[in-house]
C-alpha cells in the first residue's frame, strides 16, 4: 500500500471497476464499489468473488490472501460507501453529464481531503471538475482495458487541480505497478486520440477501397498487436463512434464519422456485443458478413502498400500534432503508444527512422487527396526544413541519435525514446 492511502472507492463494477479492483485487493487495498442498484453490487460482488476463486484454484492467490482479499472488498447501492476513503475513481458510462452528476454527488460522500479520480478516456478534465466544490482534489486518471494488467495510466491535470494532487496520485500508481504519464487535459488525451485518427481511417477505407482480411492483414504488417477490425468487434462499434464523436465535437472536420461507422451503429450492428458487425460471431470463428464489406478485395501489392502507408500516417499526423500541441513530450508520446496501444516502436521514433522529409511529404500527398485530416504539423514541416530529418541526420522528432546511427553504420534509438525496426511499412 502507499502512504496514507488505504481504502479505495471505485465508482461503477463494469468491465473497469471491475478491472480495478482485480489490481488493488491483492495488493492489500480496501476496496469499496459505489453502484447504481443493489441488484447491480450483488452481480459486481459475484464476479470478483469469482476472480478471486480462479486465482486461488490456479495456485495464483494463496488461501490467506484469498481470504483477506473477500474480507478487504465490498460493493453496495448508493455513493455512501465512499465515506472514509482515501482516493475514489469514477468509472461511470462515458457520458458528460452523468460523470458530473455524479462526480458532485460523490464530493458530497468523501472527505475534502480525498482525491477524486476520473477514469474517462476522452472527456475534458477542466470541464468535469468545473462544478466541484474542490476541484483542486480530482483530476484524470485513464487506466486502459483490462486495467489489471495493463500498465499505462494517462494522468490529466485540470486547470484547478493542485500540483499535491497530481504528485500524490503519481506516487500512488508507480508504487503499485503502474506506469503514469502526465498528459495535457484535452478532448481524448493522447492514446485515444491518435488510436481514434487510426480507426476513423480504416473506417474510411473498409467503405471504399479495402476488405476485412485486407485491413487485418495490413495491420500484421505493421506489427500491430490486433487487427482493426478485431479490436472494433470486441470493443463495440458503438464505443469507437462515441469515442469520435466527442473528438469531432472538439477537433472539426478531421474527426468526421466514415459512413461505414454510422451505418454498423444505426443498424446496431455493433461487434460481439451483437453477435454481428462486420463479422458473424454466431460462426466458429467469425466469419466476415460480406453484406457491407467484402471479405478481401484482392488488392494487387501496389494497392495494399498505398492503403498501408494511409494508415500509418493517420498514426503519424495524430502523433505530431499532440507533440506540436503539448500534449505530451516526445518520450511521453512514444511511451503512452507503446504501453498503451501496442504499437512496436514509438510513432515519433517510427517517423525519425523512416525520414521526416518522407513523412512530411507522404501527408502533403495525402492532405491534396483526402482533406485536413493529414496536413502535416508546423513541426514536421520546420524539422524537416532545417535539416532535421531524423536517424540518418542525427537528430529528428523523438531527440538526438548516436553518430553512428545518423551516419548510417549501426542501430540505436533517440536520446529521448528506443526505436525498433518496425517491420515493412515504408
Amino acid at each position: 500500500m502507499t502512504g496514507t492511502i488505504d481504502k479505495i472507492g471505485i465508482i461503477g463494477g463494469g468491465i473497469m471497476g471491475t478491472g480495478l479492483v482485480q489490481w488493488l485487493l491483492p495488493r492489500g487495498f480496501h476496496v469499496v464499489v459505489a453502484e447504481a442498484r443493489e441488484a447491480l453490487a450483488e452481480e459486481c460482488t459475484r464476479k470478483i468473488h469469482a476472480h478471486l476463486r480462479r486465482d486461488l484454484d490456479k495456485g495464483r492467490l494463496p488461501p490467506e490472501d484469498f481470504r483477506l482479499c473477500i474480507e478487504r472488498f465490498e460493493a453496495a447501492a448508493g455513493l455512501s460507501c465512499l465515506k472514509g476513503a482515501d482516493f475514489v475513481i469514477e468509472a461511470a458510462p462515458e457520458h458528460f453529464d452523468l460523470k458530473r452528476r455524479i462526480l458532485r454527488k460523490a464530493e458530497d460522500a468523501v472527505a475534502p481531503g480525498t482525491i477524486l479520480a476520473s477514469n474517462t478516456s476522452a472527456l475534458p478534465i477542466t470541464a468535469l471538475g468545473a462544478s466541484l466544490k474542490r476541484p483542486e482534489r480530482f483530476l484524470g486518471t485513464h487506466f486502459f482495458n483490462p486495467a489489471q494488467i495493463m500498465p499505462l495510466v494517462e494522468i490529466v491535470k485540470g486547470v484547478d487541480t493542485a500540483g499535491e494532487s497530481v504528485e500524490r496520485t503519481l506516487a500512488f500508481l508507480t508504487a503499485e505497478g503502474k506506469k503514469p504519464i502526465r498528459i495535457k487535459d484535452c478532448p481524448g488525451f493522447l492514446v485515444n486520440r491518435i488510436l481514434g485518427a487510426y480507426m476513423n481511417e480504416v473506417m474510411w477505407l473498409l467503405g471504399e477501397r479495402i476488405g476485412i482480411t485486407d485491413a487485418e492483414g495490413m495491420a500484421k504488417d505493421l506489427r500491430l498487436p490486433m487487427g482493426p477490425v478485431t479490436l472494433g468487434e470486441m470493443v463495440g462499434w458503438d464505443i469507437i463512434r462515441a469515442s469520435n464523436e466527442t473528438l469531432r465535437t472538439y477537433y472539426g472536420s478531421r474527426f468526421e464519422i466514415p459512413p461505414l461507422l454510422d451505418r454498423l451503429t444505426r443498424e446496431n450492428r455493433l461487434g460481439l456485443k451483437t453477435g454481428r458487425g462486420l463479422l458473424d460471431h454466431r460462426s466458429r470463428p467469425p466469419a466476415a458478413t460480406e453484406d457491407i464489406v467484402p471479405a478481401s478485395r484482392n488488392l494487387d501489392g501496389r494497392a495494399a502498400d498505398r492503403a498501408k502507408r494511409q494508415l500509418l500516417a493517420a498514426i503519424w499526423a495524430e502523433s505530431i500534432r499532440c507533440l506540436d500541441e503539448g500534449v505530451a513530450g516526445a518520450r511521453e508520446i512514444d511511451d503512452a503508444l507503446v504501453l498503451g496501444a501496442g504499437l512496436p516502436m514509438g510513432p515519433l521514433a517510427w517517423a525519425d527512422e523512416t525520414g521526416l522529409q518522407e513523412v512530411s511529404d507522404l501527408l502533403l500527398e495525402l492532405t491534396g487527396e483526402f482533406g485536413e485530416r493529414f496536413l502535416p504539423s508546423p513541426v514536421l514541416r520546420i524539422y524537416a526544413m532545417s535539416g532535421y530529418n531524423g536517424v540518418k541526420a542525427g537528430r529528428g522528432l523523438a531527440g538526438a541519435y548516436p553518430r553512428e546511427s545518423a551516419e548510417g553504420n549501426g542501430g540505436g534509438g533517440a536520446d529521448d525514446a528506443s526505436a525498433r525496426d518496425p517491420g515493412e511499412a515504408r
